[in-house]
């Protein structure tokens, strides 16, 4: 489940990123998910790839407000 919701993730944002969005709230109710993306967890390994990936995409996209939640 984690891998699938981080890849969904991964997907979203490059989706958002094609299609010229300028802003981009992400809702995502994964608690592993989002404390390992803001850096409150370490990441677990079966992630750790994916997840890097979609920082780079988070550093490359400089006029995205990105907004992670949790329920």
């Amino acid at each position: 489940m984690l891998v699938a919701e981080t890849l969904a993730l991964k997907e979203e944002i490059k989706a958002a990123r094609l299609l010229g969005c300028k802003n981009l709230i992400i809702e995502e109710d994964n608690f592993c998910l989002i404390n390992s993306l803001n850096g409150v967890w370490t990441t677990p390994w079966q992630i750790a790839t994916l997840l890097y990936d979609v920082r780079q995409d988070f550093n490359t996209l400089i006029l995205f407000f990105v907004v992670v939640v949790f329920y």
